[in-house]
């Protein structure tokens, strides 16, 4: 059972007060409306970030977007063109419980059906002006690249779906196995509680938490059979396979990340994700955000090994100086890696050494062509690093 106690607030000088929740749980302060005002003019009270990494920072497009099944209470976008989908609601009957979801859902096949024209339109007549989606998102693409990363977002049904309360509750959470059932949407969806509590004198303290946060829900496999004589075809939903052994992208963050390698050269994806999965028992593990970053756990931190970038596939070892290990264990790994990866050197540039080519960069491709031997010298390295923890603890 998940238990929050109330925010106690210490002023400078007096006495500490426990803040109280008196003006949420009556409703007389607040609706959903004034949730979905809150929204718009402050969306950093959503965690978005914790739910994908790579949405660093969302703008407020419009309320109340008008699409065929009714009107989303917020869109956001990021400036990389992601759409964020936002339904508020307060938690106060068994009807909002059980069509919620139901009802984000439906908004997000709305909105995948639009084009990008369409969906400035319909922006525009949220707004009641003549803004252009561009300049509202403020992004630093130029125009044609932004309306490409929009218009393939919507082609693709990539999309995060949020529904904003004051009070979810775990029946709520048992309805997120419906979402299992929508095979034509990249979505990822988390519920967010807004616990909200009186501030006296200074308005309110909101305080977001993520009571249930989904994977990506993987895009179905649809087989079309046109047997000749039959006046309609038939019509398969197959399960997605099993790429190897390797885990499948979890959010859409890595997705995109993941489909820019793949454009650079097929099949990057499962090459990788298989490869850094032979390490996990040693806690190798990837972190997707702007750049993919493998990385190794040490002593409640994280080593990071190797950077990849998704426009070049181009892979940087220089990250890994940014750990507390000793110097000496780093420069010898760097050193093995060079030996495993044929025709590479360690390059030495100031105080931060790293692994290239003579004549060009070190790619994520050279380190997958010789994968069993950077793993063994990331195993080694490993060693190292809890040899030298357990002398110090001697």
């Amino acid at each position: 059972m998940r238990q929050q106690s109330s925010p106690i607030f210490v002023p400078d000088h007096g006495q500490a007060a426990v803040l109280t929740t008196t003006a949420r749980s009556n409703g007389a302060t607040y609706d959903e409306g004034w949730i979905q005002r809150l929204v718009h003019e402050h969306p950093a009270v959503l965690p978005i970030e914790r739910v994908e990494p790579g949405f660093a920072r969302v703008v407020p497009v419009c309320q109340e977007l008008p699409l065929r099944s009714g009107s989303l209470d917020n869109l956001l976008m990021t400036p990389d063109g992601n759409l964020v989908l936002v339904e508020c609601k307060l938690w106060r009957n068994p009807q909002a419980r059980r069509e919620v979801l139901a009802q984000v859902i439906d908004y997000a096949k709305d909105l995948i059906r639009l084009d990008y024209e369409a969906l400035e339109a319909a922006v525009r007549r949220a707004r009641h002006d003549q803004s252009s989606l561009y300049r509202l998102v403020d992004t630093d693409l130029d125009e044609a690249a932004f309306v490409d990363a929009v218009a393939r977002n919507l082609r693709l049904g990539r999309v995060l779906l949020i529904v904003a309360g004051d009070g979810i509750t775990e029946s709520v959470q048992a309805i997120a196995d419906y979402l299992q059932q929508h095979a034509g949407l990249h979505f990822t969806l988390a519920l967010v509680e807004l616990a909200i509590f009186d501030l006296p004198g200074h308005g309110m303290v909101v305080v977001p938490s993520i009571p249930l946060q989904t994977t990506n829900v993987v895009r179905g496999i649809v087989m079309v059979e046109d047997r000749s004589g039959s006046p309609m075809p038939t019509v398969h939903i197959m399960p997605p396979p099993d790429t190897a052994r390797a885990r499948r992208p979890s959010n859409i963050t890595e997705m995109e990340f993941f489909t820019a390698l793949d454009a650079l050269r097929p099949g990057t994806s499962t090459r990788l994700l298989a490869l850094v999965e032979k390490g996990q028992d040693i806690g190798l593990f990837i972190d997707v955000k702007k750049t993919l970053m493998i990385t190794l756990p040490s002593e409640g931190s994280k080593v990071r090994l190797l950077a990849v970038y998704p426009d070049s596939g181009n892979a940087d070892t220089s990250y890994i100086w940014g750990s507390q290990t000793d110097r000496s264990i780093k420069a010898s790994y760097l050193k093995r890696m060079a030996d495993a990866i044929p025709g590479t050197v360690v390059w030495q540039v100031g105080n931060s050494p790293y692994v290239r080519f003579p004549d060009r960069q070190l790619s994520i491709w050279d380190v997958l062509d010789h994968g069993d031997a950077w793993l063994e010298a990331v195993v080694g390295y490993h060693a190292a690093i809890q040899a030298s923890g357990e002398q110090s603890a001697a």
